[in-house]
């Protein structure tokens, strides 16, 4: 009987990329990072009214926080306990808008996937890879390009982005399009966070009922503290403004690919090739459910930081 390695919490990418359009600020925000102040959002020239009433400042660029939860569920297993959660992603957006058009940048922010369990049989413990904050906040992380469509800068516009994509610890010639190989040992790596291992590195949760990942099905067989991942994320984003400085609505998931190019043991230096093949082989499949997103206006050049604690857990 196959094994599931719980490590493949990797095989749900822990870092995703969307676009959200937002514009212009009506005094106050709503949200929890909004900005008092108007000219901190671009330069103001009247007002302009949404698809479903209610006008706000028509403001040129400005920068947004936006959380994503996206539902999954994963099978009981040979090696781990059924279960259900949720991933969180956090995304900076920097855009301009030119009559109906969007465009700009944005990254990746943090990210959040919840904890797996193991059966007894192989420890019992639950695993938990975990990108530090340190890697969002430190400039590393690249931006990409974004495009969209509004039907107006007032409450109840809607919001239309094309879908947008992102490869971090990967080398990909086209991340909306290129197809996902069936073995990490196909990709080309990147190593994201510069720390001399390829891809990005995720730490294994420890203390507290967890531990690090199993590198083969027997309980007292070698672990694996951390995990070098390479992840292709590809959203579209569809949604309106619930105010003049917030939006919410639904996440299209295209591509959420994602592979374990390495690892390091516990106490040890890197894993094998077939430690790898073992973590990236035998993975626990999850089933998505609806993903939505919420976003707030921040102030602009906002850091990761502020992205977060605008729109906490």
């Amino acid at each position: 009987m196959k094994f599931t390695s719980l490590s493949t919490l990797a095989k749900v990418g822990i870092v995703a990329f969307a676009a959200l359009a937002v514009a212009g600020g009506c005094g106050t925000s709503d949200g929890a990072a909004g900005d008092d102040d108007d000219d901190d959002t671009g330069s103001s020239s009247g007002s302009s009214s949404g698809s479903s009433g209610g006008s706000c400042p028509a403001n040129v660029s400005g920068t947004s926080a936006t959380r994503i939860r996206i539902p999954i569920s994963w099978p009981d297993t040979i090696g781990v306990v059924g279960g259900e959660g949720e991933i969180i992603i956090w995304i900076k957006s920097d855009l301009t808008f030119e009559g109906t058009e969007v465009s700009g940048m944005v990254s990746a922010c943090g990210s959040y996937i919840p904890p797996i369990q193991a059966v007894e049989a192989v420890g019992g413990l639950k695993v938990q890879p975990i990108i530090p904050d340190e890697l969002w906040d430190s400039g590393l992380v690249p931006t990409s390009p974004a495009h969209g469509t509004v039907s107006g800068l007032g409450v109840g516009a809607t919001i239309s982005m094309e879908p947008a994509g992102q490869a971090l610890g990967v080398v990909l010639n086209d991340p909306l399009n290129d197809p996902w190989p069936g073995s990490w040992s196909e990709l080309t790596t990147d190593d994201l966070d510069q720390d001399g291992s390829p891809g990005t590195t995720a730490f294994t949760a420890v203390g507290d009922g967890f531990g690090p990942s199993p590198l083969d099905i027997f309980p007292n067989g070698p672990k694996a503290s951390e995990l070098h991942l390479a992840t292709r994320t590809v959203f579209e984003i569809q949604g309106e403004r619930t105010s003049c400085t917030s939006a919410a609505g639904d996440v299209i998931i295209h591509h959420f690919d994602s592979a374990v190019v390495g690892c390091k043991v516990d106490g040890g230096g890197p894993c094998t090739p077939g430690q790898v093949d073992f973590i990236d082989n035998n993975r626990s499949q999850y089933e998505f459910g609806a993903a939505t997103y919420e976003m707030v206006q921040v102030s602009d050049g906002a850091t990761c930081v502020e992205v977060r604690e605008a729109l906490p857990m």
